[in-house]
């Protein structure tokens, strides 16, 4: 594959996702991607009052699902509980 062939499938995968969020009335509120990170990439979206946000980390090829937490009106997520908290980017 060529280096410009992984962004255009990364937003393929975007428009799959939206359109499956879409079905369950969530909303992508925001997306990230980092080609030169190993192509990770998040993004948050609402569902049912709630904002969530998946990440994929290419480097460890993992995906994780987060929730946003509100500590002092400052934005965090947090994936597990024993995780520490990551600021919203």
């Amino acid at each position: 594959m060529k280096p410009q062939d992984y962004p255009i499938e990364h937003f393929q995968l975007m428009v799959n996702i939206a359109s499956a969020l879409a079905g369950f009335s969530a909303q992508i509120l925001q997306q990230h991607y980092h080609y030169e990170s190993f192509g990770s990439w998040w993004f948050s979206f609402r569902f049912k009052g709630q904002e969530l946000r998946v990440v994929f980390d290419g480097k460890d090829g993992s995906l994780s699902l987060q929730k946003k937490l509100l500590l002092t009106g400052t934005k965090f997520y947090r994936d597990k509980p024993d995780n520490p908290m990551q600021p919203m980017c």
